[in-house]
């Protein structure tokens, strides 16, 4: 079993350094969102239709349940725009790490997350790749807090070190991230209408089978 009294925060910075490889924090690529007055959404006063954003382990965002906003325990909840960097405090460490897509702009989140926006320069994608890496998220567990050590913050993790990436890098990781992306957008598109092929000329999309089955949904 591992001992983790042996094991110790920011190991790989002397040996990044060693290397020639610049060293920078967390908080020299990215800056703790500062949401506008439009985008903090106070429930006691607001019954507003929204829906959550949900962040998988896989680091992919995706919409998570529509609600009314007075019907959440949270006093207040927060609008996510294009290219915003959602951290889950409590599942960072396995992953839980996205960039909001086009599809989910207006989405909210509770308290729950940490939003990152990149500051000029860096692209969001750079700063995503790195926070999802092995090294990065072991000292999440190494520095964060709570029962089973896996709840983060941003005041610890913006000290978090990694190494610069060089402009060759950069070009080359964002590239290939544009293409895998527009790829699973062809996917998820070529899936629709090939759905839409079958139910639309076979009736099978009808609106009382959708009242059907929101009838027999399961209670939460």
């Amino acid at each position: 079993m591992l001992n983790h009294a042996l094991m110790k925060s920011g190991r790989m910075v002397e040996t990044w350094s060693k290397n020639g490889i610049e060293v920078v924090s967390l908080d020299d690529l990215v800056s703790l969102k500062e949401f506008s007055d439009e985008d903090i959404i106070d429930t006691t006063a607001s019954d507003d239709l929204v829906t959550y954003l949900r962040v998988k382990y896989e680091g992919f965002a995706e919409a998570g349940d529509e609600i009314v906003t007075s019907d959440t325990n949270y006093d207040y909840l927060y609008r996510i725009h294009t290219n915003d960097i959602v951290i889950s405090n409590i599942a960072a460490s396995y992953g839980s790490v996205a960039i909001v897509p086009p599809e989910l702009d207006g989405c909210v989140v509770t308290s729950e997350y940490t939003v990152l926006k990149s500051k000029e320069g860096v692209d969001p994608i750079i700063a995503w790749l790195l926070l999802r890496s092995p090294e990065s998220r072991s000292e999440m567990l190494l520095t964060s807090t709570g029962i089973s050590r896996t709840r983060v913050k941003w005041e610890i993790l913006k000290t978090i070190k990694f190494p610069k990436p060089t402009p060759e890098i950069i070009n080359q990781v964002v590239s290939l991230t544009n293409k895998a992306n527009e790829a699973e957008r062809l996917v998820l598109e070529n899936r629709t209408k090939a759905k839409d092929a079958l139910e639309s000329p076979l009736n099978l999309n009808s609106d009382e089978a959708w009242k059907t089955l929101r009838a027999f949904k399961p209670p939460r």
